[in-house]
């Protein structure tokens, strides 16, 4: 396997604040990309929480705005990596390159680079929606699953065909609902009727329908539960990240458009890798998630191949897909609750 890990010198100029230049800076090249890794935080305690960003084709880099991984990295380091055509990856990323076992071997990539840097006492995966079936794809190989001590999961999509399925009934449920309620304006009665016929021509939804989709799901407040929190998000984001990190959103959106095009996810389905997983397991769900349903959450409790007491499920119940922005403090402590029984 033809690789190389180059370290490169953290001088963002891009900030005068301590905060934005802070942790070791490098890149991983593997098979065209090159792939950027952040590792800030509390190097000292020996653990390592390496974040699978969602997407395909999202950022890592988001998480290091969010007030719960400012926390966690006061307990733990916090590796964050971008995934291939992913967030602020680089390099001439070749399209056949763009699938799931490409993904799981840049990720075995990136753990063996962690080990052979840091030797941690403790590594643990935290998965976010895509990065949810990224983290179950490599787990599924028990020697893959030796690398890593726990396993976080975050609104993991590991069934791409239930997941749309129910999210597709999710939404056809809340137009439903909206039309028939007492109050609603007709501008959005007639908004929620188009959708109905949108989805009346999309029984099934591929790859092309999943923007549109996704549109949908976020004017039911899907992404967001909460209006306010998802508005200081977007704000953040668009300020801080833009124009205070090595985060390149003009790197984000062109990877997004090049692996929305090249790379397939519908039909990824993982349910029987979740019976191969044996390694302690926390699964951290918004009640309220439009794109990737509570259910999927319990149904995951259910299959994943871990003994009963070391499995948790907790929901979020003030929270849709991002339970670590809109319920910071009850994702930290249950986060930290479980890192620290592993053994």
């Amino acid at each position: 396997m033809k690789q190389s890990v180059w370290a490169i010198a953290a001088l963002l100029l891009f900030s005068c604040s301590p905060y934005y230049i802070e942790g070791d800076f490098f890149f991983i090249r593997n098979k065209g990309a090159d792939m950027p890794v952040w590792v800030r935080g509390n190097t000292f305690s020996g653990t390592y929480i390496l974040i699978l960003h969602g997407g395909p084709g999202d950022t890592s880099f988001q998480y290091v705005w969010m007030e719960s991984f400012r926390e966690l990295e006061k307990k733990y380091a916090v590796v964050y990596w971008e995934q291939r055509a992913s967030g602020s990856a680089q390099g001439n990323c070749p399209p056949e390159t763009l699938n799931l076992a490409q993904f799981v071997e840049d990720l075995e990539i990136t753990t063996d680079t962690v080990e052979y840097m840091y030797h941690p006492a403790r590594l643990v995966l935290f998965g976010h929606s895509w990065g949810g079936a990224l983290g179950a794809a490599f787990l599924a190989d028990t020697n893959r699953q030796a690398k890593v001590n726990g396993w976080m999961m975050a609104d993991g999509v590991y069934d791409f065909p239930l997941t749309l399925e129910l999210s597709r009934l999710k939404v056809i449920d809340y137009a439903n609902l909206r039309i028939s309620a007492a109050g609603v304006s007709e501008n959005e009665k007639d908004m929620w009727r188009t959708a109905l016929e949108w989805y009346s021509a999309h029984p099934v939804l591929g790859n092309s329908d999943l923007g549109t989709h996704a549109g949908w799901v976020g004017k039911m407040g899907g992404y967001f539960h909460s209006p306010d929190i998802e508005q200081a998000y977007l704000r953040l984001l668009f300020g801080d990240m833009a124009f205070f990190s090595p985060a390149s959103l003009i790197a984000t959106y062109m990877n997004d458009i090049l692996v929305s095009e090249k790379f397939d996810v519908t039909g990824i389905d993982l349910t029987v890798e979740l019976s191969n997983i044996s390694i302690p397991a926390l699964y951290l769900w918004g009640a309220y998630d439009g794109i990737v349903p509570a259910a999927l959450g319990s149904n995951a409790l259910i299959l994943t191949g871990t003994v009963s007491s070391q499995k948790t499920l907790v929901v979020f119940n003030e929270s849709a897909h991002s339970p670590m922005i809109e319920e910071p403090q009850k994702f930290v402590s249950n986060i930290a609750a479980f890192i620290d029984s592993l053994e």
